[in-house]
């Protein structure tokens, strides 16, 4: 397992580069980049200076805990940060949800992957993003909700306990 400052394409790819198309595979041909997964619990929309161009590029940084693979979900190095940006179709994914006033958290997963858009050159990367999600995603408007929800679903009965093994433990013999 990497932590990594902030969950990102770069840092999963570790610097190197997208995964390049070859001139032979057609156009809609799919590569999947990465897997991310975790619970968001913040969304704060940034703006950011782009040097090259000086366009303002608008982002977004969710803040959790968040986890990632290179590839499929499993298969490589683990990659865990409590910051994450991700491109922008599969933000929207999430940003939206987290915005709600009456939502605190949200579990998600979602396969990020590149689609072949065209021969790169005149301006065109060649390529867009891709987000399928993994599961639905799921909004929290308490974060105590699942653990009261887990204590229903466990909870024992009054007629379950014994008061003397509760005192003496599992063993029945009781406190001397």
């Amino acid at each position: 397992m990497k932590s990594v400052k902030r969950l990102t394409v770069k840092a999963v790819l570790e610097g190197e580069r997208l995964p390049g198309f070859d001139q032979s595979e057609e156009i809609g041909t799919e590569r999947l980049v990465m897997t991310v997964y975790g619970r968001a619990d913040k969304v704060e929309a940034e703006e950011k200076l782009d040097p090259v161009s000086g366009d303002v590029r608008r982002y977004m940084r969710f803040r959790g805990d968040f986890a990632a693979y290179r590839g499929p979900l499993g298969e490589g190095e683990q990659y865990r940060a409590s910051v994450m940006v991700l491109p922008e179709l599969a933000a929207g994914l999430l940003s939206t949800l987290l915005s709600s006033d009456e939502v605190s958290s949200a579990n998600f997963g979602i396969q990020i992957g590149i689609k072949k858009t065209a021969r790169p050159g005149a301006g065109a990367l060649g390529f867009e993003y891709t987000a399928v999600p993994l599961l639905e995603v799921s909004a929290e408007a308490d974060p105590l909700a699942a653990v009261a929800s887990q204590i229903k679903d466990q909870q024992l009965r009054p007629s379950d306990i014994s008061y003397n093994a509760l005192l003496s433990g599992a063993d029945g013999e009781g406190a001397q």
